[in-house]
């Protein structure tokens, strides 16, 4: 009986403490990679080149024939992109 309960605190210490973990970055790491190869199919990107600094240190996107105002700035690019 008392192989069973050691081995069951084994099972249940090795499933917590590195099975859960590695799967869990594993998803993450594939989710994000879905992510970006279709991402590009379902979205267009926005053309930065129609976004310019404004005076008081904003943002505008510039489009002919309409008035600027102001919008947030883009997302931050990370390394990986």
């Amino acid at each position: 009986m008392a192989i069973a309960v050691i081995g069951g605190l084994l099972v249940s210490t090795v499933l917590s403490l590195v099975f859960v973990p590695s799967f869990y970055a594993v998803m993450d790491d594939l989710s994000k990679l879905t992510g970006r190869v279709f991402g590009r199919f379902l979205s267009k990107p926005e053309d930065e080149s129609l976004w310019e600094a404004m005076p008081d240190g904003g943002h505008a996107k510039a489009e002919a024939g309409t008035a600027q105002m102001k919008l947030p700035l883009p997302p931050p690019r990370l390394a990986a992109e």
